[in-house]
């Protein structure tokens, strides 16, 4: 199998490769990633064809968009697929950066975060990541950890704000701004709720994964078939972290 073969993405008009670049290492997760060691991983991953990349706001509080969008300033916008993630705003840390943490992250910019799934959540999101990658286009938005690990017993009231922010990226699809739009959860039983109450494209899932899950991923989507929740439904992204 060539991990660089593409194949279509739902009902989108997204190529996507088989492999990607996903980008949350690079917001310091597990360890300090120096500026120098950030760029030599991104300028590698591109030279050996690497053309799909995902990052998030939440990768390092808007660090990992801001070295992404390093690479991408260097590439034609047409040689590259990107993702990023809607769900979270965020403003300035109003203390001392020096004693700013913000974990998981191990380091990470000085940002304080809060959920908002509605479309004015999605609106400033949008436009905060345009500005953090240094790019007026991005291919895909994906709805990042709506489910019962971060919101509990909230995911319901946070399903009723995502009423609107549905409609936003609906929109936003429409007018050709975004390719299209799905969701990142963490929780196998958030996909098939989603899909109950919202179109779905595809969904992206944390790798890499037990096999026990795996195998629930396969059982799910045979399910999804059965009921005929979408024939545009696709299944997760492999990616690499």
């Amino acid at each position: 199998m060539d991990p660089l073969q593409t194949r279509r993405l739902g009902n989108t008009a997204a190529e996507l490769p088989i492999l990607g670049f996903g980008g949350a290492p690079l917001g310091e997760l597990f360890e300090k990633v120096d500026e120098a060691q950030s760029t030599e991983t991104l300028d590698t991953a591109y030279s050996v064809g690497i053309r799909y990349y995902d990052t998030a706001p939440w990768y390092g509080h808007g660090l990992s968009e801001h070295r992404t969008g390093g690479l991408f300033r260097c590439h034609p916008k047409k040689e590259f697929i990107l993702s990023t993630k809607v769900g979270r705003v965020y403003k300035a840390y109003s203390g001392d950066p020096e004693d700013y943490s913000g974990p998981p992250w191990i380091g990470g910019l000085p940002f304080s975060l809060k959920f908002d799934y509605s479309a004015e959540g999605f609106q400033r999101s949008y436009e905060d990541s345009t500005l953090r990658l240094g790019l007026n286009r991005i291919d895909l938005l994906v709805i990042h950890d709506l489910d019962r690990g971060y919101h509990g017993d909230s995911v319901s009231e946070k399903l009723r704000q995502l009423e609107s922010g549905i409609q936003w990226l609906q929109e936003m699809r429409g007018n050709g701004s975004i390719l299209g739009f799905g969701a990142g959860v963490n929780d196998l039983e958030m996909m098939p709720l989603l899909l109950k109450h919202f179109e779905m494209v595809f969904f992206s899932l944390p790798c890499p994964t037990p096999c026990s899950t795996r195998n629930r991923w396969k059982i799910f989507f045979r399910n999804a078939k059965k009921e005929e929740w979408g024939s545009s439904l696709e299944p997760p992204m492999p990616q690499v972290f």
